[in-house]
Parts: structure tokens; C-alpha cells; sequence
């Protein structure tokens, strides 16, 4: 398991392309199966072997991790918001969140994008002020534009921005 974990805190830290992630599980595992093979009872095959085991367990959490971050289909929406511009957005409310002082919270799938077909989760905020009463599973068509969330404003703050990209979610309404 710590293996697993130092190749997904690799890939965190310094991302390495798909490609080269899957090159390296497919070295580490003829590796291992070579030295699996090659005199199975000898000391140093066993310690090859072991070592090659380690390197195809690192190398498999950085290439899931690579596979999960930074791979978003064709037709995202965040192919196509240009941010800062007004557009017409087709939302459907997934999951309504608690409540802040200021806003009623949502995740939505953007369905359109400026007549686009689209896809992707966002974060929708209401005011507490409009008298609406939104639910989840409605579907609805604004005229807004799509913001980052607020990330952290002083070192070590919490980073909001990076909390929703981390669960697939790559702007705010």
C-alpha cells in the first residue's frame, strides 16, 4: 500500500504523462516477471524481484492517477467557457449541499454550453435572498458566466479550488 501511495503522491507532485506512466508498468512488470523466472530460489532473483514488485506497484498508483486527473472527455464544458463570458447554460441540479449564510449550494451536470452539447460537474450558487426554491433534479437554462472557485487566500489556507477539481468539479455558477 505505501508503494501504491508514493506513486500517487508522485504524480501530485510532478506529473508525468500517461505514456510514460504506462511504459514504466510495463517495464517494472516483465521485470518482475524475468526475475521471477530467471533462478527462482536464488537470493539476488529473489531480491530483483522483490524490488521489481515495489517498482510495478508505484508505477501502477502514479499511472491511475494520472489516468483520473487531467483527462477530461471532448465535449466538457470546460473545452468551450470562456471565462468572464455570459452564455446560455443548460444545468440539471444533482445534489443540493448545505446551505452557507449567503448561498443555497448545488453540483449540476452542464448539459449545454451556448447551444453545445456538453458535459462535466459544476458548482451552482443561489442567493439567499431570491425567494426561488430550487431542487435537485431540475433542469435549467441561465445566462451567466463561469467562474474558478476561490482558492486559498493565505498560505496554508484551505483551497477550495483545488477540493472541486479533486471530485471533477472545474468551475462555479
Amino acid at each position: 500500500v505505501a508503494f501504491f501511495i508514493i506513486g500517487i503522491v508522485v504524480q501530485f507532485y510532478f506529473p508525468l504523462s500517461i505514456k510514460l506512466w504506462l511504459l514504466f508498468v510495463a517495464c517494472t512488470f516483465f521485470l518482475s516477471l524475468i526475475g521471477y523466472f530467471i533462478k527462482p530460489f536464488a537470493v539476488v532473483s529473489k531480491s530483483l524481484f522483490t524490488v521489481f514488485v515495489l517498482l510495478f506497484i508505484t508505477a501502477l498508483g502514479g499511472c491511475i492517477t494520472s489516468l483520473k486527473s487531467g483527462v477530461l472527455p471532448n465535449n466538457h464544458y470546460s473545452h468551450v467557457v470562456q471565462k468572464g463570458e455570459d452564455a446560455i447554460i443548460t444545468l440539471l441540479l444533482r445534489e443540493q449541499l448545505s446551505s452557507n449564510s449567503y448561498n443555497h449550494r448545488f453540483y449540476a451536470d452542464v448539459t449545454g454550453y451556448n447551444q453545445q452539447v456538453t458535459q462535466g460537474k459544476i458548482l451552482v450558487l443561489f442567493k439567499r435572498s431570491d425567494s426561488v426554491n430550487y431542487k435537485a433534479g431540475q433542469e435549467l437554462i441561465v445566462y451567466d458566466d463561469v467562474n474558478d472557485a476561490s482558492n486559498g487566500r493565505n498560505p496554508g489556507d484551505f483551497n477550495y479550488k483545488e477540493y472541486l477539481k479533486g471530485i471533477d468539479v472545474y468551475g462555479q455558477v
